[in-house]
């Protein structure tokens, strides 16, 4: 069984970090029985060290800096943390499920990721503010004392930014989907791939944040065509299990 530490919210459903979303999503396309064991911000570094998960980073002291997504298959005593490595991982650990990076493609990959960070900014400004009201309360302690002195109200635009500013989302998306096809279900095609997990795992953080019914949800839906809808509907249908 494996076990995926994810950080817990206080929406419906619980899970909101797109982070752990790709890992999740990746556990649920491959059907991989998995657990998920809920860490706030403050019990990430000791939970990590428990388990002896490798840093992902480094603290501007210079000291390890320990993230999620991780996690920890105890058929294999395994413990991985990231996402690309923790992908890599389960299609090399489970070769019979779909494969999420295909050999030769992890540089497509990669390039992909770090385009799409540029043009889905505009759109994480939107949901940044919301996303903070569903954290738990020591979540939200965290937050507060990392950034203190910034409110999270003050990142959201207003009046007349916040149009011009959707508009440049909306905008910044289309260019992400002018790289597939009309008739392109994925990103290969028909194969989903790591590439479609990064970019459902970041809209199901934006619906988390914006709920379901909300006008931005259902505006972002519509964009290029419904391709984000088609997408989402996708993956909700099929990949968003949480297993407990």
């Amino acid at each position: 069984m494996i076990t995926l530490y994810d950080l817990p919210s206080t929406v419906p459903g619980n899970a909101w970090s797109p982070s752990t979303w790709i890992v999740r999503y990746a556990l649920n396309i491959k059907n991989i029985p998995h657990k998920t064991k809920w860490v706030n911000y403050p019990e990430i570094e000791p939970a990590c060290k428990e388990i002896g998960a490798a840093p992902t980073g480094v603290k501007p002291d210079g000291s390890p800096h320990y993230t999620v997504p991780v996690i920890h298959d105890d058929s294999t005593g395994s413990v991985i943390s990231e996402s690309v490595v923790i992908l890599e991982y389960l299609d090399k650990r489970y070769p019979d499920t779909s494969t999420l990076l295909p050999p030769g493609t992890k540089a497509l990959h990669l390039a992909f990721r770090d385009a799409a960070a540029s043009h889905i900014k505009p759109l994480r400004q939107f949901i940044i503010t919301p996303s903070y009201y569903t954290m738990t309360p020591p979540n939200k302690a965290y937050y507060d004392k990392r950034f203190a002195g910034i409110s999270p109200d003050s990142l959201l635009p207003q009046g007349a930014q916040k149009v011009e500013e959707w508009a440049k989302a909306q905008e910044a998306l289309g260019k992400i989907a002018a790289w597939m096809g009309p008739e392109d279900k994925y990103v290969m095609g028909d194969e989903v791939s790591y590439a479609d997990i990064l970019t459902a795992a970041f809209l199901r953080w934006a619906r988390v944040s914006w709920g379901e019914d909300s006008q931005e949800w259902k505006d972002v839906m519509s964009w290029h065509n419904n391709r984000w809808g088609r997408l989402m509907a996708e993956f909700a249908g099929k990949y968003e299990s949480i297993k407990e």
